[in-house]
């Protein structure tokens, strides 16, 4: 079992930026992720359109090249439904950290396949039509430190800047590491400004599209965070 990364290494040093890889990426492009302001990689696997050992082997490369640590995405997809579980028991030996979403029937399954290979768990709701009421983002949040979450994701859409507020108070009134990201335009300015908040965090695209609504590009947040965080080196 490898050692478990450190998250208090991500409250030492500017909030971090999670690079999302999306595609295929030359070693080149990848060396060059945390000059461009990354802190993490989050290879969406479920979006890359190859097969297993294709993207065993891809996660080796990112991690590898880009030397930085390693966030899994693996969301279910008609290719991978039947044997997703089996895909994460792969890619737990290569990860830092797997994104599991919080409803899914194999969630404890493969909680459990990422604590034996000493990876670390964020679990995660994603709610792309309403921002939960307070009384929800609590129970989401209890309920994914009680499935073994080391870290909770909170991503929901705000139809209004209030909505967006409301979630960065949220974020901000808790002790646990959480991840809280406000979808949709009126939620953009969380992408940047949830660290501010607690949110341990952030991420941005690096191709020309974004990957969920809302999302700034990894060379525009590399601008905008050392102006808010000017004091962190």
């Amino acid at each position: 079992m490898k050692r478990p990364l450190d998250i208090k290494l991500f409250r030492t040093t500017r909030p971090p930026v999670a690079a999302i890889v999306d595609r295929l990426l030359d070693s080149r492009e990848l060396a060059g992720l945390a000059a461009r302001g990354a802190g993490l990689v989050e290879l969406r696997c479920d979006l890359l359109n190859l097969s297993t050992d294709e993207i065993v082997s891809y996660a080796a490369t990112v991690k590898t090249d880009s030397a930085l640590p390693l966030l899994v995405t693996l969301r279910e997809t008609l290719a991978n439904k039947t044997d997703r579980t089996a895909i994460f028991g792969r890619l737990v030996e290569i990860a830092d950290i797997i994104d599991i979403e919080i409803d899914t029937p194999i969630r404890d399954a493969v909680i459990a396949l990422a604590k034996k290979a000493g990876c670390l768990v964020i679990v995660s709701e994603h709610d792309y039509n309403k921002m939960p009421d307070d009384s929800r983002l609590l129970s989401i949040v209890r309920d994914s430190f009680a499935a073994g979450a080391d870290i909770a994701k909170i991503a929901a859409h705000a139809a209004s800047r209030e909505d967006a507020a409301r979630l960065m108070k949220f974020a901000g009134s808790r002790n646990e590491e959480i991840i809280a990201i406000a979808m949709g335009s009126a939620g953009t300015v969380t992408r940047a400004t949830a660290p501010l908040f607690g949110s341990l965090f952030t991420y941005a695209y690096i191709g020309s599209e974004a990957v969920a609504p809302g999302q700034i590009s990894l060379d525009e947040m590399g601008i905008i965070l050392p102006l808010l965080f000017p004091e962190i080196k």
